[in-house]
């Protein structure tokens, strides 16, 4: 065997060496956030189980920003991917406190949901962008995830199933009305809305090795809410 070839092969078995360090890894971040997501809804199930809920006027935010979060009609024009300032602590009493729940009835999935859209939210569960409408208000509710643990459900979704986003204030039944593809920008910007919008967003193709270079969007708009 000549040199060129003995050089070939051991380029072929680093390239496989760290291909399986990176599935590996890929996988313990999968389980990881597996678990993290399984507590979180724990939580929320106790919380609510051990107390009747109490309907906090526009989630619970404090007086001053009230108005803000009624007057939010508009697009929200940060990426759902970039850093958000979290939800205020009269919301979330703590940053790692789960601030609702999202039930797809057609795989029958529920996914933790967080407020805000850093990181380490995005590993335990999907994140809602506090520069949105909160779910029942009108304007766009904007709910992000990752593609390849909370948000590979989406995959199976199409226009007329339901989506039910439960928090403090109620539970808000969404009908989806259309998912769309999207280049990967760094920002999002939606067209005004008078009515309840949800947006729920995650990278795309679901099943793709390395950072996705599109936008999976699903759009649903608010039928019943309790």
């Amino acid at each position: 065997m000549g040199k060129k070839s003995k050089a070939v092969d051991k380029a072929a078995w680093a390239v496989l060496c760290l291909s399986v360090i990176g599935w590996a890894y890929a996988g313990m971040q999968i389980i990881e956030g597996d678990r993290a997501e399984q507590a979180a809804l724990k939580q929320w199930d106790m919380r609510h189980h051990a107390a009747p809920q109490a309907a906090l006027p526009a989630a619970g935010l404090p007086e001053e920003r009230r108005e803000e979060a009624s007057a939010v009609r508009a697009g929200v024009g940060k990426s759902a991917a970039e850093p958000a300032p979290s939800a205020p602590q009269t919301a979330v009493q703590e940053k790692a406190a789960v601030w609702g729940v999202i039930y797809i009835p057609k795989a029958d999935k529920r996914i933790p949901l967080f407020a805000g859209t850093e990181a380490d939210v995005l590993k335990k569960g999907a994140g809602f962008d506090p520069n949105g409408a909160f779910p029942g208000q009108p304007g766009n509710s904007v709910i992000s995830g990752h593609r390849d643990t909370v948000f590979r459900v989406l995959s199976q979704t199409k226009p007329g199933d339901d989506i039910q986003v439960e928090t403090e204030a109620g539970v808000f039944t969404y009908t989806v009305e259309s998912t769309e593809i999207i280049k990967e920008t760094g920002t999002y910007s939606f067209p005004e809305e008078e009515a309840s919008v949800l947006r729920l967003i995650t990278c795309y193709p679901f099943y793709y090795a390395g950072p996705a270079p599109e936008r999976f969007i699903a759009t649903a708009r608010l039928r019943t809410q309790n």
